[in-house]
């Protein structure tokens, strides 16, 4: 990342790691945004009830689309990106 912004001294400075954090919780946020999705739709309309999480997730996908997966992507960001 130094590199790439052009820091050849050996100091990193503040905006190489505010960077860093960015990058850092816009690529966390992004995989773990999925499995969040689906945890909180099964924990609220199938309490104590035992399904399957593979199949829920494909009707998911079918009858919502791929991008029902990241519902709430910018405010999990919000509160871990920074």
């Amino acid at each position: 990342l130094k590199y790439y912004m052009g820091n050849d001294n050996k100091e990193e400075s503040v905006t190489v790691h505010l960077l860093a954090s960015l990058v850092a919780g816009v690529i966390t946020t992004t995989v773990t945004s999925p499995a969040d999705v689906i945890k909180t739709r099964v924990m609220n309309e199938y309490q104590n009830t035992r399904i399957d999480l593979y199949r829920f997730g494909l009707n998911m996908l079918r009858n919502e689309g791929g991008m029902s997966l990241f519902r709430g992507w910018m405010a999990n960001y919000v509160r871990l990106g920074p």
